[in-house]
C-alpha cells in the first residue's frame, strides 16, 4: 500500500496539517476547498497555491466533504465525533462505500499502518484527512501534524 495523494476541505485544524505533513513527507495534495478557499479564519489562497485544492462552486462545506470523500479511497478522521463536520463525513463515506478510520491518541502508527495495508494491500491510494477545525479543539493542528508525519514516514519506510 502506498498513499500517492493526500487531499482535504482546507480548514484550519485537523485539514491544513495533513496536508502540511504531505508536502514535508514529499507526496502530493490536493482535494476541494468551499468557494473563496473559505476557511473559519477567512480566505486562505496558500490552499491553492501550495496544496494544489481546487474551489468548489458553493461557499458551503458540505459539498466540498462530499467531493474529498468521493474522490479519496479511505478518509482519515481526527478529534471529536460529536461535530456537524463528523456527521457529515461518515454519512459521505456510507454513501459511497469508502472505508474511514477515526484517530485518537490512543492509535498506534503501526496498527494504523497494518490495518491500511491489509484493505489496500499493494495499492496506490488517495488519503483524505478530515476532523476537527482549531476554534473547536485547539490542539487538533498539534496531533494531526504529529501522527500523520509519523504515519507516512512509516509508510515510506516500507517501500
Amino acid at each position: 500500500m502506498k498513499i500517492i495523494k493526500v487531499i482535504s476541505g482546507g480548514q484550519t485544524g485537523a485539514d491544513i496539517s495533513g496536508l502540511v505533513a504531505a508536502k514535508i513527507c514529499k507526496i502530493q495534495t490536493g482535494g476541494t476547498a468551499p468557494f473563496g478557499y473559505k476557511t473559519e479564519k477567512g480566505s486562505n489562497f496558500d490552499l491553492r497555491d501550495l496544496f494544489q485544492l481546487t474551489e468548489s462552486k458553493s461557499e458551503l462545506y458540505i459539498p466540498r466533504t462530499y467531493r474529498n470523500v468521493r474522490v479519496s479511497d479511505m478518509t482519515f478522521w481526527f478529534g471529536s465525533t460529536k461535530s456537524p463536520g463528523f456527521y457529515a463525513t461518515t454519512k459521505a463515506c456510507e454513501m459511497y462505500k469508502k472505508k474511514w478510520w477515526g484517530i485518537t491518541s490512543e492509535n498506534k502508527i503501526q496498527d494504523t499502518l497494518d490495518y491500511m495495508n491489509y484493505i489496500f494491500k499493494d495499492k496506490n491510494i488517495i488519503l483524505n484527512v478530515a476532523g476537527n477545525r482549531k476554534s473547536k479543539n485547539p490542539d487538533i493542528e498539534d496531533f494531526t501534524y504529529t501522527f500523520m508525519v509519523k504515519f507516512l514516514d512509516a509508510m515510506l519506510k516500507q517501500l
